[in-house]
């Protein structure tokens, strides 16, 4: 399948987003298709983003100006046959053994009350 622009978890937003050169993130791609967009779309475009994770340290934002037009479409797929995964999480690092099966970490943005969380999920 052929795309008009690529994201790849190894490429680099500064990057031409081509097959070869791909962006690192959707928010470039996005971008690319927004300077599409203004220019006049002439045809389909097609964003194909390839598998691996994608963590994403803000939230990703599409608004009306990212949709298609009445005769062109926009269409953001994951690469044929890969699997892109985009997380907001972020890796707790640190952890140190406690007694019997507990296990500690210390957070200091937590306990300066500058980021809080609800779900904690393992691997």
């Amino acid at each position: 399948m052929r795309a008009d622009f690529y994201v790849a978890t190894d490429g680099d937003d500064a990057n031409p987003g081509t097959v070869r050169k791909p962006f690192a993130t959707l928010a470039r791609a996005r971008d690319a298709v927004r300077d599409l967009k203004k220019a006049g779309l002439k045809k389909d475009v097609t964003v194909l983003v390839r598998g691996g994770m994608y963590r994403l340290d803000k939230p990703l934002v599409f608004g009306p100006e990212d949709s298609g037009t009445k005769e062109r479409s926009i269409t953001y797929a994951a690469y044929p046959g890969e699997r892109p995964v985009f997380s907001g999480g972020r890796r707790i690092t640190g952890w140190k053994k406690g007694e019997g099966k507990l296990w500690t970490v210390e957070l200091p943005e937590v306990r300066a009350a500058k980021w809080n969380f609800r779900q904690l999920f393992v691997n």
